[in-house]
């Protein structure tokens, strides 16, 4: 009614606030309550005869204090009383359900129903998460509390460094619903919540939640060279005269503080059938050597090699003489590296490959020689600028002839290096860590991207596979490297035609390893032969489409590679054809750093532990073959 200068009395009572979306809250558990105040704006009493109800989704609401009650119940004129109410979804929002919606009733005496709407969607966990870093923290929320259908401005973010005292840190426009803290210090715990701000009022702040910043530098992350370089070029190694590298003080490696190195090994045309072996300086020689290689023939392996305390690094061959080089892509720090060399990049196993190369499949055909590919990966467009260097498994075949693939940042240098060497009329594949440049789209969209060169006389198939990558010290979690000493995992004698085993590490890996770097020797198989290494335990895993080793039927083969562990830190191991006998060596771990603390540190909310990114999918774009000029 309209009503000026009237002296009739009248009822009049409202609800503040009139209606209420509770946003995201957790399901089977008490989230926020939200109290609704019934004020009484007329000049006569207003009379509740009965109490409230809640109409529709009355399992996901429930009623948590009353203060009009006992009922009947009168509110004086100027007096209010209040109802609260406590969301408690049953369900999580799925493409079939939408959330729970509800209406809370009070009816009073000769006066419209006072009816709230309400409204939840029910989530697995909480709508504010953080995501600790180094030297920073970001954070991410969902839907929030607010009225329901009121026009959002912006949030309002708020911190302390106790669950008592927070205070508003800065303003977030309306339609963000992320942001970063790169105010923090290394190993303080901070505070956060979030409130969203509407045109006449502001809504309900979200729980309060906490993290604590990384320190900016650690011990174990990976550093690549601006360009790799070549430490030993066709150096002649005797047997019984092992030759020593100095490895650190050049070519932008550290003199100091740096654990392991990675290296391409390549030995060629050795006097004798030989191994060669290659490990710290200063310590004795491990048993498993990295290369096998017949009279005459050519190989080349990764080697996460651990630096002596001279900076050295040991070469050995058991027979004979062996031409060797040695290529340097990158290193490890170790603790106290000079905030000069930064602060390195973190890696990232994938527990599942995918290639992102296929000459073959691609409708390429086979790359000729002085010719170069891209091959790029789609990683989310947030992503990309962050991604540093990217770890692949290399797989040359089908050449009439010998050669060599240089690796190399798509749109960089070509360096004098290489990652693989491969025979005429076989299959050779070898892991490499290569520095990620950008590749365009069509649609202008960048890409990290590295592309691969022929030196070969011949055209030759390439598989390429990613396994992982590195990142700029940006990502939450990442994973740090610590060499140890040679560990012998156990040998599988014989390993049949699709025998499969199942490899325990024990107490060499830890809760938080997430894999191991692994030397795999397959000893003078009866066929050619494919031998693959996979997660145990991880639903929808399986094994890889192109193991990690590959070798010629009779031929001793050695492959170094990183793989992932999964429930209980084992893996399986699988022989594609023949019979053989296989030794597993570890030669260290990837650690998730750092690991989830054990305290939790909300007051009203839960820190959920993260979990290592997924694989993104490879980018199969059609970019053929470019001469190289």
């Amino acid at each position: 009614e309209l009503r000026w200068q009237s002296t009739t009395d009248y009822s009049a009572l409202t609800t503040t606030p009139a209606s209420w979306d509770f946003g995201d809250q957790v399901i089977k558990v008490n989230g926020p309550a939200k109290t609704f105040t019934f004020h009484n704006r007329g000049s006569l009493a207003v009379n509740l005869g009965t109490g409230p109800t809640v109409s529709g989704a009355t399992t996901g609401f429930a009623l948590a204090a009353d203060t009009c009650y006992p009922y009947p119940h009168s509110i004086a004129v100027g007096a209010s009383c209040s109802i609260t109410v406590v969301p408690h979804p049953q369900f999580a929002v799925s493409s079939t359900y939408s959330g729970s919606v509800g209406v809370l009733h009070l009816i009073p005496d000769g006066l419209p129903d006072q009816a709230v709407q309400l409204r939840e969607e029910g989530r697995e966990s909480y709508s504010i998460w953080l995501q600790p870093g180094p030297s920073r923290i970001r954070f991410n929320w969902g839907q929030l509390p607010g009225t329901i259908g009121a026009s959002l401005v912006n949030y309002t973010v708020y911190r302390g460094t106790s669950a008592t005292n927070l205070m508003p840190l800065r303003q977030v426009a309306a339609g963000v619903m992320t942001t970063v803290d790169n105010s923090v210090t290394p190993g303080r715990v901070y505070y956060y919540a979030v409130q969203p701000n509407y045109t006449d009022q502001s809504g309900g702040k979200s729980p309060r939640v906490a993290a604590e910043a990384w320190p900016k530098y650690s011990s174990g992350m990976y550093h690549r060279l601006a360009t790799p370089a070549r430490l030993l070029s066709s150096h002649s190694v005797n047997a019984g005269h092992p030759y020593s590298l100095k490895v650190l003080g050049g070519h932008g490696i550290p003199g100091s503080h740096v654990s392991a190195v990675a290296l391409n090994v390549t030995a060629a045309k050795p006097s004798q059938t030989t191994s060669v072996t290659v490990y710290p300086g200063g310590s004795n020689r491990p048993a498993q050597s990295d290369l096998t290689l017949a009279h005459g023939s050519t190989r080349s392996n990764f080697a996460l090699v651990k630096v002596g305390s001279t900076g050295r690094i040991t070469i050995s061959t058991s027979h004979g003489t062996t031409p060797v080089t040695v290529d340097v892509s990158g290193y490890y720090s170790a603790t106290g590296l000079s905030a000069t060399y930064g602060t390195g990049a973190a890696g990232h196993t994938f527990v599942d490959s995918s290639w992102i190369l296929d000459t073959k499949r691609q409708g390429f055909g086979p790359l000729p020689h002085d010719y170069y590919i891209d091959a790029p990966v789609d990683f989310d467009p947030l992503d990309t600028p962050h991604i540093t260097s990217l770890a692949v498994r290399i797989t040359a075949y089908g050449s009439t002839g010998s050669g060599s693939i240089a690796a190399y940042a798509t749109g960089g240098r070509l360096p004098a290096t290489s990652v693989l060497s491969y025979s005429a009329n076989s299959t050779t594949s070898n892991y490499a860590i290569v520095s990620a440049g950008r590749f365009f789209g069509n649609n202008g969209q960048p890409y990290p991207s590295i592309a691969f060169l022929n030196r070969g006389a011949r055209p030759v198939h390439l598989i390429v596979t990613i396994t992982g990558y590195y990142d700029d010290d940006t990502f939450w979690f990442g994973e740090r490297y610590t060499p140890t000493a040679p560990v012998h995992l156990g040998v599988a004698n014989p390993l049949y035609a699709g025998g499969l085993r199942t490899i325990s590490p024990g107490n060499h890996a830890h809760t938080w390893t997430a894999a191991m770097n692994l030397k795999i020797a397959a000893s003078a198989p009866t066929a050619t032969t494919t031998l693959a290494l996979w997660p145990r335990g991880i639903s929808g895993i399986g094994a890889p489409a192109h193991g990690q080793l590959h070798a010629n039927a009779h031929q001793s083969t050695v492959a170094s590679t990183p793989v992932a562990v999964g429930i209980g830190n084992r893996f399986f191991l699988r022989n594609a054809a023949g019979r053989t006998s296989v030794n597993l060596w570890s030669f260290g771990t990837f650690e998730a750093w750092p690991a989830p603390s054990a305290r939790s540190y909300a007051s009203d909310g839960t820190v959920s532990a993260g979990t290592p990114r997924s694989a993104p999918g490879p980018l199969r774009t059609a970019h053929h073959p470019v001469r190289l000029r």
